[in-house]
């Protein structure tokens, strides 16, 4: 599917997710853990990808729920609280949830752990064309 335009590309945002203002704000719960959204030009394909620094695979799940997609990593602290005392703590170590709001139209192709970055691909579905004929009595 060719980009003519800019613009274009939000009427393609609004078929994966149902309002680009859910898909941008809903999902932040305080900015953390930060992501990235993105288009690939000319295609039907998404990506998102969120920063999970210190989270291992086992750590994190990823669902669609109700016309939602669920990511969520649960925290396993590297130390017990009474076992240290932190000069500076400047890595967040809590577990998170993100939704983001999807129509049926949106399926997930795939999802990666790699780096520290969790990375979800996604694609609109075409719909399927059908055509019926009526008898006209």
């Amino acid at each position: 599917m060719a980009r003519n335009n800019i613009l274009d590309g939000f009427s393609l945002v609004d078929q994966i997710f149902k309002t680009f203002e859910d898909a941008t704000n809903y999902a932040t719960s305080g900015g953390y853990p930060p992501y990235n959204m993105v288009q690939f030009n000319g295609e039907d394909k998404f990506q998102i990808t969120v920063a999970v620094a210190g989270f291992e695979k086992d750590d994190l799940k990823v669902t669609q729920v109700d016309n939602h997609l669920v990511i969520k990593g649960k925290s396993t602290p590297s130390y017990k609280e009474k076992d240290v005392s932190y000069i500076h703590q400047g890595l967040a170590n809590r577990s998170f949830e993100l939704k983001f709001p999807m129509k049926e139209s949106v399926k997930v192709d795939g999802v990666r752990h790699k780096n520290g970055l969790l990375t979800v691909d996604l694609y609109v579905e075409e719909p399927e064309s059908s055509v019926r004929s009526f008898d006209i009595d």
